[in-house]
């Protein structure tokens, strides 16, 4: 299971399509808020796939600064369009892409991460 957070709801949309087609079951989330609340109630998330800038309590990088800290197996996307954070900001084993998306590499990079053995199916 995927879960895409981001606010803008036809970004959200296409992430979802794709990653559907991919075979994956995808959860969606408005914000950090959002997605921590969907996190709780469905464990069999194995990766999360953020963007950085959204209302509410926390951006994407904070949030998976405090997903890293709570599972460290988790698998972790983060993008933006706007802000490109160094490699030091973002929590470890975390992989970055900037936006407008190349669905291919997003494509690659959720079953890279479901693959590992550090994220068993």
């Amino acid at each position: 299971t995927v879960l895409v957070v981001d606010d803008e709801p036809l970004i959200r949309l296409m992430l979802e399509d794709l990653l559907d087609a991919d075979g994956y079951d995808v959860l969606d989330a408005a914000d950090a808020d959002q997605a921590l609340t969907v996190l709780a109630h469905c464990p069999d998330i194995r990766v999360v796939l953020t963007d950085i800038q959204m209302p509410g309590s926390m951006n994407g990088l904070e949030l998976a600064h405090v997903l890293r800290g709570s599972n460290p197996d988790l698998g972790l996307i983060i993008a933006s369009g706007a802000t490109f954070p160094p490699r030091s900001d973002l929590p470890a084993g975390a992989r970055f892409f900037p936006k407008p998306y190349d669905m291919g590499h997003i494509s690659c990079a959720v079953r890279e991460l479901i693959e590992d053995q550090r994220f068993p199916a």
